[in-house]
């Protein structure tokens, strides 16, 4: 058959017509049934079939900066699309103790109900118990399972002080070496012995001896830094302290801490911080914690000196040179973990991740050598800061010296935030004048029994 061509272009017109309309009549049909469905979708519905092929990591922290610090999870999360990170709904979004100690009451019940906790800052806990009680997964089959992990990257003596007989539970994200950075130039003149980084009570007495008969006008400490010093005496050496028994007696402490009491160059009479002291006399020592290129570097801007030595809390111990360091943010896999291998991937991402948030460009990584370096390399020339003043150069030696401190870590110091709060307010109370300091001694003692033996 054979059509005219006006009468065959009408009748494709018109079926393509009849197509087109019946075909916006399905389409239509479609967005009013999905405009009907939407009303009973709710949004967490469609974050919940979104998250459906993720492997949420469930962590507990008691970091009143986690939260704050979501970018480092986020980033964790862009890199790894099949992980969801998810806070416990108790990790600590404010400081205090009240804060600290309900973290640990929850954590407590979670872990004893089997519910799914992956990963756990273990900060605030008290990790000999957790340990004994089986609460952490122990860490060596993964640390051997992932060819990634090299064991002589980081630092062996710290690595020894963290493992608990031949068993790793945790890894802390930062080490901080307990030291006093000493103004060198002042305290040559009075023939100080800072040539070893560990120091005996009674060489750190005979310096400040020394000082005192020199008749200068030079002291030893701020005030808050004298408080801080008794705190860190005490930790440092509470092993020395504790009996076989488990208990501690600080007794011994006293005759010590009367002989500074005699010296009128230990404390500076007026100043609260290194800056108002210098306007009176120099304050020779200043604690710190932490010790990068960087961080002698801005120390020799504000002791203004170009020499900066430094030396750990005395050692009342004989028996060997201490070496003390603390550790910060350590973080264990919890027992009841759904995802073992995910869990310390992202435990390894976290102690060595680099981001701007992280101020210590050595601290936040237990690896050797490569961090320092690079460090090192940015700071070995003089610079100058915005106030035009001339920061002087890290030397090769002292760079040396540096690393020589970290290879000698020995001795990690542990202590609750709760405990060391509650010893600090003793101390500051014996220093005001308001308790002597054998009440203030006899108090701090009861507390770490206490605390201790709960």
């Amino acid at each position: 058959m054979k059509y005219n061509r006006d009468k065959g272009g009408g009748i494709i017109n018109n079926r393509l017509k009849m197509i087109i309309s019946i075909f916006c009549t399905f389409i239509l049909f479609i967005v009013t049934s999905c405009a009907n469905m939407s009303s009973n979708i709710d949004i967490e519905d469609i974050e919940s079939i979104m998250m459906e092929d993720k492997i949420a990591l469930i962590m507990a922290t008691p970091n009143y900066n986690a939260r704050m610090k979501g970018d480092i999870f986020e980033h964790y999360e862009l890199l790894h699309s099949d992980i969801d990170i998810q806070l416990t709904d108790y990790s600590g979004s404010i400081r205090g103790t009240d804060s600290r100690r309900l973290f640990n009451t929850k954590l407590n019940l979670d872990i004893l109900s089997g519910k799914q906790i992956d990963l756990i800052d273990v900060s605030t806990i008290n990790l000999d118990k957790y340990i004994e009680k089986s609460y952490f997964l122990e860490l060596n089959d993964l640390m051997e399972q992932d060819y990634r992990f090299q064991m002589e990257n980081y630092f062996p003596k710290v690595m020894e002080s963290i493992r608990y007989g031949n068993s790793y539970y945790y890894m802390p994200r930062a080490i901080h070496p307990i030291l006093y950075y000493v103004n060198k130039e002042e305290s040559k003149d009075f023939n100080w012995q800072i040539d070893n980084q560990s120091i005996s009570w009674d060489d750190f007495y005979n310096n400040i001896t020394l000082l005192e008969q020199s008749g200068e006008n030079n002291y030893v400490f701020t005030e808050q830094a004298h408080e801080y010093f008794i705190l860190n005496l005490i930790k440092v050496n509470l092993d020395f302290y504790t009996t076989e028994d488990g208990f501690v007696e600080l007794d011994p402490l006293i005759p010590k801490l009367k002989e500074l009491e005699k010296n009128k160059r230990v404390i500076h009479p007026y100043a609260i911080d290194l800056v108002s002291s210098n306007k009176a006399g120099k304050v020779i020592l200043e604690p710190g914690y932490g010790l990068d290129p960087e961080i002698l570097t801005a120390l020799k801007m504000r002791m203004e000196t170009r020499e900066v030595s430094f030396i750990s809390p005395p050692n009342l111990s004989a028996e060997q040179e201490l070496y003390p360091f603390t550790i910060s943010e350590p973080y264990a896999i919890c027992v009841n973990t759904a995802f073992p291998e995910e869990t310390w991937l992202l435990l390894k991402y976290l102690i060595t991740v680099r981001i701007p948030l992280v101020l210590d460009p050595l601290s936040n990584r237990l690896l050797n050598f490569s961090e320092m370096e690079g460090e090192y390399y940015s700071h070995r020339v003089d610079q100058y800061d915005r106030r035009f003043r001339l920061v002087p150069k890290v030397t090769e030696e002292e760079y040396q010296d540096i690393l020589e401190l970290y290879d000698n870590l020995n001795y990690l110091v542990t202590m609750s935030a709760d405990l060391e709060s509650m010893i600090m307010g003793e101390i500051i109370s014996y220093t005001s004048g308001i308790i002597s300091m054998e009440e203030m001694i006899q108090q701090v003692e009861n507390k770490i029994n206490l605390y201790m033996n709960e």
